[in-house]
């Protein structure tokens, strides 16, 4: 047996029906809800399938829906809605009233045993407009606008909470592109200030390797090493070729004195020949005699006095012409060692160079053996440098004090004598004081 009974409403629009399905379909969680909504006869909709709501506001263009659920075996409950009210057997359209019909099928003692939900379910359709008695008088003529001004009411509320969700919605959009773009500048932000710091790193760089070149080119100019090639206290310059000039006076003077002494002797000579030829009233034995033996001690002052002199003229001019010769040597010498002084300013300068760019440009750590082999020698005297070893000068001074050596599958072997062992004894005791 059922039962059946009507609801008679003032006119809803789609939004509302759509709402008092679902809220009736929300009653019967733990089984399928079958909802329908119809546009006009044949054109059916799914309750499930509607997804734009607010399109649903103010709208009265579904003309009957329906609802039906099987809560057991022949127990069932249905709805059905209508744009029309029932008069007699007949439906006929109505321009105030739509019309519920509920359908409580089959087993009844299922409905009284479950009289909360069918409260539930009346209360759905109590809530909306339901029209007053008949015969109110005016007072249904008030009602009537009174009920005109709440769907006008509702539909402007619908239209004001589509509005603000539309706006919020706008609001969360907007703030979530300014949070993206704030992210985004941010990391620009980062990014320029990383290049701006590669950049002033890059620079300070480059302004170090251009101070350095400034003090290479200030180290290594012309006018620098003309400077370290002649400096030389005024001193020694001074007695330098004081003591050249003096040497080439001796031997000038020298000289001269071994001329004067070879003329002398030639006079003496010429004095004796024409002595020897006079003959007239003359002993010529006796006086040449006498002549010679005067003549004789002199002559021997005269040679050896130029022969001293000449060799006294040679030695100084030799002394004279090495001297200068050894200033010569080490004025050249220490231009030599300021022009190697420059070449290994300008490759330790390249070095550094070398190093600094590697590192700053994050190629890679400089090989150590690299840097051991470019820097071998750098600011090194050659001409000090010793090209035997500690073990060869060992060696060498092992077999001085050797009588004996011999290399042989047993090892090297030496022999030293009594002799030359008191004497390496006697030298190490002399090192040892």
């Amino acid at each position: 047996m059922a039962a059946t009974t009507e609801r008679r409403v003032h006119k809803i629009d789609d939004r509302t029906l759509y709402d008092t399905l679902r809220k009736i379909s929300d009653l019967f969680p733990d089984v399928q809800v079958n909802s329908k909504l119809v546009f006009v006869p044949g054109v059916l909709v799914e309750l499930e399938g509607i997804e734009d709501l607010d399109a649903l506001a103010g709208r009265y263009v579904f003309s009957q829906a329906s609802l039906n659920v099987s809560v057991q075996a022949q127990t069932n409950f249905s709805l059905n809605f209508y744009r029309s009210i029932k008069e007699g057997n007949a439906r006929a359209p109505s321009a105030r009233f739509d019309e519920f019909e509920l359908n409580f099928a089959s087993h009844t003692s299922y409905w009284v045993e479950n009289q909360q939900l069918v409260a539930q379910i009346l209360g759905v359709i109590g809530e909306l407009d339901l029209p007053i008695a008949a015969g109110a008088g005016d007072d249904g003529t008030l009602r009537e606008l009174i009920l005109g001004f709440g769907a006008s009411h509702r539909q402007m509320l619908a239209g004001l909470d589509s509005a603000i969700r539309g706006v919020e919605e706008k609001r969360v959009a907007a703030e979530e592109e300014f949070r993206q773009r704030e992210i985004e500048r941010e990391a620009m932000h980062q990014a320029s200030l990383q290049e701006l710091d590669a950049e002033r790193e890059k620079l300070q760089l480059q302004s170090h390797m251009s101070e350095r070149r400034k003090l290479l080119q200030a180290m290594t100019d012309e006018r620098a090493a003309s400077l370290r090639k002649s400096a030389v206290p005024q001193g020694a310059i001074a007695m330098r070729w004081g003591v050249f000039f003096a040497a080439i006076l001796l031997s000038v003077l020298s000289s001269f004195f071994a001329y004067t002494s070879v003329l002398q002797l030639q006079t003496m000579a010429d004095a004796t020949n024409i002595l020897g030829s006079a003959t007239d009233g003359v002993d010529i034995t006796q006086a040449v005699t006498s002549v010679e033996a005067a003549v004789t001690s002199a002559n021997w002052y005269l040679i050896a006095r130029s022969i001293l002199s000449s060799l006294i003229a040679v030695g100084a001019l030799a002394y004279a012409a090495s001297w200068l010769r050894g200033f010569y040597n080490s004025d050249t010498a220490a231009a030599r060692e300021v022009d190697r002084y420059n070449y290994d300013l300008t490759r330790a300068s390249w070095v550094i160079e070398t190093i600094l760019e590697v590192q700053h440009e994050q190629k890679g750590k400089v090989p150590e053996a690299w840097i051991d082999g470019v820097t071998r020698g750098l600011f090194s005297n050659s001409g000090d440098r010793n090209d035997e070893s500690d073990g060869t000068a060992a060696l060498r001074a092992l077999l001085g004090y050797t009588a004996a050596a011999s290399f042989g599958p047993d090892g090297p072997k030496f022999e030293i004598s009594q002799r030359q062992a008191r004497r390496l004894a006697r030298e190490a005791e002399g090192q040892d004081q």
